[in-house]
């Protein structure tokens, strides 16, 4: 299995990760600071779960197609919605074991986000200002 070293920014200890522990959001074991996914990695795991969701959709129309002449209509409504609620629960998992195997997971600190987003706001406000 593919293990991740994530060095903490603040006390510098290295904690391994792997696919089940490699979420959204970490803090180190030492010192507990908080670190999050980068953003960037963020958006291609979401676009990922959303292809993955739509090739599950695929695969259960080709199986309802397959069934269709040789079910009642009752029992096919009530397949369509059983697919509609398991793909909503199972894409998100393949969409995130997908990503997790093609892309370097990245961490960053949490307050840098928040700080970078600040200054980004600051800076709007004042190009608005300036106007």
């Amino acid at each position: 299995m593919k293990e991740i070293e994530v060095k903490c920014p603040r006390c510098g200890k290295v904690r391994v990760l792997n696919r089940k522990t490699a979420t959204d959001e970490i803090s180190c074991p030492h010192c507990h600071y908080t670190m999050e996914l980068d953003p960037k990695l963020k958006k291609k795991i979401k676009v990922l779960q959303y292809i993955s969701g739509f090739f599950v959709i695929v695969i259960l129309s080709f199986f309802m197609g397959l069934l269709q002449d040789k079910v009642h209509t009752a029992v096919m409504i009530v397949y369509v919605m059983v697919a509609g609620i398991g793909t909503a629960y199972i894409a998100p998992p393949i969409g995130n074991y997908l990503a997790y195997n093609m892309y370097t997971y990245t961490y960053v600190p949490k307050q840098e986000l928040k700080s970078a987003s600040r200054s980004k706001t600051k800076a709007n406000t004042k190009t608005k200002n300036k106007k």
